[in-house]
């Protein structure tokens, strides 16, 4: 039997939550919203992030989304080091308390070696 085809959303699959938003939302293309925002989110797929329009992006604050999740993205080499529950995967960036409506906390470029070294396998933990 052969594997199901996915098809890409468009921003017609978006209606409900537009509605839902009110004048604050409204849904583009991928390249519409990349040139109209002043801050752009992207979550796509990790698999998908070459099909993200780079020129409309340049110079624009972009919030990156995607996590990787092996089963649906496939193996990147030392991707397992920061997968969801590994050392440098959302902990060190929401802070002991987890305070979701806080600010972010900063992770110094050694500070996020660290923990990506002492990152467990799923299969070793």
């Amino acid at each position: 039997m052969p594997a199901p085809t996915r098809r890409r959303r468009g921003p017609e699959t978006l209606t409900e939550l537009v509605d839902e938003l009110g004048r604050s939302g409204r849904a583009a293309t991928a390249a519409e919203a990349a040139a109209a925002g002043d801050l752009v989110v992207v979550t796509v797929p990790l698999k998908a992030y070459r099909a993200v329009p780079v020129e409309p992006l340049r110079g624009e604050v972009v919030i990156d989304k995607n996590n990787h999740y092996p089963q649906r993205d496939g193996q990147i080499a030392e991707g397992w080091r920061y997968q969801r529950d590994t050392a440098a995967s959302v902990q060190p960036y929401a802070g002991p308390s987890w305070d979701a409506d806080g600010p972010g906390s900063q992770v110094t470029a050694e500070q996020l070696k660290e923990l990506l070294a002492a990152a467990k396998r799923y299969r070793d933990a």
